[in-house]
């Protein structure tokens, strides 16, 4: 799935791609995201990768 999406990254010559997922991302899904590497904002060193449960919760979207 994510082989996928980076070969459209690399082809369309764009800086980064998104991959939304409705389950939690498997160990090989992961690593295959890690491996294609980070973008790096100019005005951040470093953001950590962002999941949906991150925002909306571990069981989906929680109304506030």
């Amino acid at each position: 799935m994510s082989g996928n999406l980076r070969g459209v990254v690399d082809r369309e010559k764009v800086q980064i791609g998104v991959l939304i997922t409705m389950q939690a991302p498997t160990a090989d899904l992961r690593q295959e995201a890690a491996s294609a590497g980070f973008y790096r904002l100019s005005l951040v060193d470093q953001a950590p990768p962002l999941t949906a449960s991150d925002d909306f919760g571990p069981s989906g979207w929680e109304a506030g």
